[in-house]
């Protein structure tokens, strides 16, 4: 319900940003810098209006969603395609939804292509299109799963993935 009402007020926001004359009166800018401000401004809309029509596709699968299996023998996490079932996972920094998005495996190419989100290790379809990094099962915390992300030419990471999105394979 939260996400919704969010997503409500995002696109009252969008709306009323891409009329100038919404009610209030305008006001003249002179420097160069509101186009850089009006750019970034439509970015955050558009990936905000992305969110939101995600979410709705998200909310409406219910619990026919696609999952991030955990491997009980090596605590390896791998997410798979299929067609059928819609798949959102975003690993956090922190275990809170509000924080810094590090990596995306979604089903929507609209949050993967060009990975419009900037999470700092990607944008995935499925988990067998990442190079270079594993995923392994730390331990849960509250409605988070630790994760830990080794990265074979780089830093290691640990981050947090709703435990909403996880299953454990049999």
């Amino acid at each position: 319900m939260i996400r919704y009402l969010a997503c409500l007020i995002s696109l009252i926001s969008w709306t009323c940003c891409k009329n100038p004359n919404s009610g209030k009166a305008a006001s003249v800018n002179t420097t160069n810098t509101s186009s850089s401000v009006d750019t970034i401004k439509n970015k955050k809309s558009s990936l905000d209006s992305i969110s939101c029509a995600n979410d709705k596709t998200i909310s409406d699968a219910g619990s026919d969603i696609n999952r991030a299996f955990i491997s009980k023998s090596d605590s390896s996490i791998w997410v798979g395609q299929n067609k059928y079932l819609d798949h959102r996972i975003f690993g956090y920094e922190k275990p809170d939804t509000s924080s810094k998005r590090m990596i995306l495996i979604s089903v929507f190419s609209n949050e993967v292509e060009g990975n419009p989100f900037n999470c700092p290790l990607g944008s995935y379809y499925h988990s067998g299109l990442i190079e270079g990094m594993t995923l392994k099962y730390i331990t849960t915390e509250g409605q988070f799963v630790k994760v830990k992300v080794n990265k074979t030419d780089g830093p290691q990471y640990v981050l947090y993935i709703d435990k909403k999105w996880t299953e454990f394979e049999d």
